[in-house]
C-alpha cells in the first residue's frame, strides 16, 4: 500500500539513508562529500520547523520517495516563497504517479502558508529531462539557468 506523509523525526533514519542513495545516483552531486551530522541537522529542520517540508513516500515498509522544500523570503523583500531541495523516488518506481502526489503535495502546503510563488528546479543530473517535463506539466515554466565552474578551473 502506498503512503505518502509529512514526515515524523521516526523517519529521520530511513531519510538519512535515501539521501545517500539519491546522492550515489547523482552526477552531479556525488563527487562532492555527505556530512552526516549537517545531512542530519537539515532533515530534523525540515521535519520540526514551520517554514520546512519534508514529505516521504512508503510501500508498506519501504520508503521510496521523498520530497523536501521550504519557505523564506526573497533576498531583497519580504515576499515570502517556497522552493524545493529534492525531489526523489527510488528508479525502480519510477514512472507512476508518485512524483505528482509529491509535488501535489508540496504544493498545497506552499499555499496553505501563503506564499506568493512555488519554486522547483532540477540540478542533480537524474533524469533531468524527465523531471522538467514533469514540472512543465503540471505548470511550472523554466525561468533562468544554473551554471557551473570548477574552481580550479578559475
Amino acid at each position: 500500500m502506498l503512503r505518502v506523509a509529512r514526515a515524523t523525526e521516526d523517519d529521520l533514519l530511513p531519510v538519512l539513508e535515501l539521501a545517500g542513495r539519491m546522492h550515489s545516483e547523482s552526477p552531479r552531486y556525488s563527487p562532492f562529500p555527505i556530512d552526516p551530522t549537517k545531512l542530519a541537522e537539515i532533515v530534523t529542520a525540515l521535519i520540526t520547523h514551520d517554514d520546512g517540508l519534508l514529505l516521504v513516500a512508503y510501500d508498506g515498509d519501504n520508503l521510496i520517495g521523498m520530497f523536501w522544500g521550504f519557505i523564506d523570503e526573497i533576498f531583497f523583500s519580504r515576499v515570502r516563497v517556497s522552493a524545493d531541495l529534492l525531489l526523489y523516488i527510488t528508479p525502480e518506481h519510477r514512472g507512476c504517479r508518485l512524483a505528482t502526489r509529491l509535488v501535489r503535495g508540496y504544493e498545497d502546503w506552499a499555499r496553505a502558508a501563503g506564499v506568493t510563488e512555488i519554486q522547483v528546479g532540477v540540478s542533480a543530473g537524474i533524469e533531468d529531462e524527465l523531471a522538467t517535463k514533469l514540472y512543465e506539466r503540471l505548470g511550472y515554466t523554466t525561468v533562468g539557468r544554473t551554471l557551473k565552474k570548477e574552481a580550479r578551473d578559475v
